[in-house]
């Protein structure tokens, strides 16, 4: 039964946050390996150094590739799993939850 279903059926029925992965910002497909590259690369590639949400490793090469970019050097890899995102998001659900009310 989905979700919507469920809250349908049974209005005491709370939907809970699925943890998933984060996605690109430009493309939209889940960002399974996380990455960090020189700033010059960054600003290069995608115009700011604090741009909104993640981008994947297929958008930072095409983008270096458009504009001749030799970004293989210099790049450091994170592959996650899917177990390691939902760790990191317990956590911080749980730092959240800790924030003083404003």
């Amino acid at each position: 039964m989905a979700c919507r279903d469920k809250a349908k059926a049974n209005p005491n029925y709370e939907r809970q946050r699925i943890p998933t992965r984060p996605r690109c910002f430009n493309c939209g497909q889940r960002v399974v390996c996380d990455f960090l590259v020189s700033d010059w690369i960054w600003i290069e590639c995608f115009g700011k150094i604090q741009g909104p949400g993640y981008r994947c490793l297929n958008c930072l090469a095409e983008a270096a590739d458009e504009r001749g970019i030799e970004w293989c050097k210099e790049i450091d890899l994170f592959p996650m799993s899917m177990a390691a995102q939902r760790r990191v998001q317990k956590r911080s659900a749980i730092a959240r939850e800790r924030e003083p009310s404003q």
